[in-house]
């Protein structure tokens, strides 16, 4: 190490779990970490964990985690002279890189020059070509225009995948199956690469429909020293957005371990690269294509991977550690032959979106966390209590890491992980996550890309017959002793014991309407029992106890038929929160203060499906649209929708403009709709 105190003070240029995961990385090495935060993060666990903050003003993307200016000026008003990038933003914009140096800064991770070369996914196919490694068949040419695009396309075949040049995350990709619809992907794509990386490039590759995506990690200093951390498996994708990774990845022997390692190496030597980083792998399925190389380049990542806590977790290897480490003149201290592979490592990402509603941004405030833990289970969060989850960011809330001596274990330990952690707030995707774990198709290692797809009518995010009963009527009841019966219900207490009036709740259930009937019954032993009926069951409910676990939440006992079981409940003016092993978290909107969307008629208006923000309005008032045509186009957590007309109609108000904030089912455009001559 050339200064072994070389980085003193350490900014780091991010938000949520990432920037809690450097910080405390920082801890064991005495360095001094320093958030930065938008408005909307001012309360932020990110910023509690650091030993520092400094505010980016505004809340919008552009104007502070991608303002280079503003960034920087947090790094000198803060003393700092090393900037960490973490993943996403700024991370692989190689001008940051250059001007962090430039403003005497140490870059955690490489050289702007290996970030150019290696983010323009035109040049990395060049230079992966040059080394006689395999590229996916495509076009990657300089001329941009439609007519090359489009010839470059009738000779790739059908279907493609339009990918913007920089950047990565899956924004700015498109699947076109057929040739007519490639016009208007491509626009889209460009517009969304844009917006999220400066560059509107693309790129077009042949599109698997069967296909594994194998990362490998690497870790390089600037002495000459370079490894390779072995596999991870990432094919289980949705959208192009990763959402399940396992180290190491089945059916990946020692051999080809090592074939797609030494390619690794070979790219990341070719380019000088220090820092960590990591090259992506596609494993066509052989089955019926002899003629398909074994693996193919799809792209190098100058950065942090999302997903490097399973590869942290089979190797031993603190890989935020190395990053800073190397960043302050280090060699590795250890050499390929020393890097083992021990056990089986999954990764869950948590998200804030709702997969009964096309998998949609949710937002709104955290009302409580309380994540599992235990031996083998490592929890990366960016949220903590109070925390309000806004429109303006990725909608992932944390990050579920197991390690255990084998797959089998390990898909045990993280389903009942994710059964014991708690989280009350906005809806997420927790139980859709156990429901592909709990696939035998997963549990067998069949995965590709497209799993998720082919088992979608599988992966419902809700639980079905009494499991769910049972937590619609603990809800119910905590909702019936907080309004209707104790004055002493916030208290903590072993037993309870009630007298008040029949009651009827009425809660939305998975889009429905659910009239809830509480009836106090005799109470036996001081134990008060109530009978509680839905229209599908009726069921004896005896509360056993209630403890107090949060301001707000509360902890019921409650025996329902014979069974005992736990509910934690919170409590809100607009709705109810309530979780149980059996049927995971649950958003119990009241229907007496929740204003329900009309039934479309002939008057149709045409609502936000999540919180964002409007980029183009394409209608007026008075106008004529066909059927499909796009009415309004709004942006939620780096991605792009649109809103398209059902039916022919005229357009009679637009209630929203360009750059307008809206949340979800606000109504943005009223339709006439009108009788299609035939």
């Amino acid at each position: 190490m050339t200064d072994r105190h070389s980085i003193k003070r350490l900014l780091i240029a991010n938000r949520g779990e990432i920037a809690v995961r450097i910080a405390r990385a920082c801890r064991p090495l005495h360095i001094t970490a320093i958030a930065v935060y938008a408005d909307s993060d001012r309360h932020s666990l990110h910023c509690r964990v650091a030993d520092e903050s400094v505010a980016l003003p505004g809340s919008l993307v552009a104007d502070t985690y991608l303002n280079m200016d503003a960034v920087l000026q947090a790094a000198q008003r803060s003393g700092a002279d090393a900037v960490h990038p973490g993943y996403g933003f700024l991370a692989e914009n190689a001008e940051f890189a250059r001007r962090c140096r430039q403003a005497g800064l140490i870059f955690v991770g490489p050289d702007a020059g290996a970030i150019d070369l290696m983010g323009c996914k035109r040049a990395a196919r060049t230079l992966v070509q040059k080394l006689n490694l395999p590229v996916i068949p495509g076009y990657h040419g300089a001329d941009q225009s439609l007519p090359a695009l489009s010839a470059a396309a009738e000779g790739i075949g059908y279907p493609l995948l339009i990918k913007a040049s920089a950047g990565g995350g899956g924004v700015g990709m498109r699947v076109v199956a057929h040739s007519d619809d490639f016009a208007a992907a491509l626009p889209a794509a460009r517009n969304e690469a844009r917006r999220a990386f400066g560059d509107d490039g693309v790129l077009l590759e042949r599109y698997f429909d069967r296909v594994r995506h194998i990362e490998i990690q690497l870790l390089a200093d600037a002495h000459g020293n370079c490894v390779y951390l072995g596999e991870r498996d990432c094919s289980l994708q949705r959208r192009r957005q990763k959402v399940i990774e396992e180290a190491p990845a089945v059916g990946v022997d020692a051999g080809l371990r090592q074939r797609l390692g030494e390619a690794a190496l070979k790219i990341a030597r070719a380019v000088n690269y220090a820092g960590a980083g990591t090259v992506e792998f596609l494993l066509p399925d052989r089955g019926g294509a002899g003629a398909e190389a074994e693996f193919y380049f799809l792209e190098m990542n100058t950065r942090l991977q999302v997903e490097h806590a399973v590869t942290e977790a089979v190797t031993g290897i603190d890989i935020v550690t190395w990053q800073l480490r190397i960043a302050a003149g280090e060699q590795l201290a250890f050499s390929q032959r020393e890097i083992g592979i021990e056990g089986h490592a999954i990764e869950c990402r948590w998200y804030a979106e709702d997969p009964d509603r096309d998998f949609s941004p949710q937002t709104g405030a955290i009302e409580y966390w309380r994540p599992h833990s235990g031996a083998g289970l490592r929890v990366d969060s960016g949220i903590c209590a109070g925390q309000v989850i806004s429109s303006y960011y990725d909608p992932l809330l944390a990050r579920l890491i197991v390690h255990a001596a084998d797959r089998p274990r390990a898909l045990q330990a993280m389903v009942y992980s994710l059964e014991r952690s708690v989280l009350l707030g906005p809806v997420s995707n927790q139980f859709y996550l156990r429901r592909v774990l709990q696939l035998p198709a997963f549990a067998g290692g069949a995965i590709d890309t497209q799993f998720l797809r082919r088992h979608a009518g599988n992966l419902g995010n809700h639980p079905g017959g009494g499991a769910a009963q049972c937590a619609l009527m603990a809800a119910a009841l905590a909702y019936y002793h907080c309004h209707y019966a104790l004055s002493e219900y916030h208290q903590r207490s072993a037993q309870l014991s009630a007298v008040a009036d029949t009651a009827t709740i009425r809660l939305l259930w998975f889009g429905q309407e659910a009239a809830v009937r509480i009836a106090p019954q005799f109470c036996r032993a001081g134990v008060p029992a109530f009978q509680v009926d839905l229209a599908e069951r009726s069921a004896m409910v005896e509360v056993v106890a209630v403890e107090a676990v949060a301001a707000g939440v509360d902890c019921f006992e409650l025996v329902i038929d014979g069974h005992r079981a736990a509910y934690t409940v919170s409590l809100s003016d607009t709705a109810l929160a309530v979780h149980s092993l059996a049927a995971g978290s649950l958003r119990l909107p009241l229907v007496s203060r929740f204003s329900l969307a009309g039934n479309r008629d002939q008057h149709s208006g045409y609502r936000a499906p999540m919180p964002g923000r409007i980029i183009e309005v394409k209608v007026a008032a008075g106008q004529r649209v066909e059927r499909g045509a796009i009415l309004v186009v709004m942006e939620s957590m780096k991605m792009e929708s649109a809103a398209r007309a059902a039916t022919a109609g005229v357009v009679e108000e637009v209630f929203v403009s360009a750059g307008d904030s809206v949340e979800a089912d606000t109504v943005l455009v009223q339709l006439r709709e009108t009788e299609v001559a035939l």
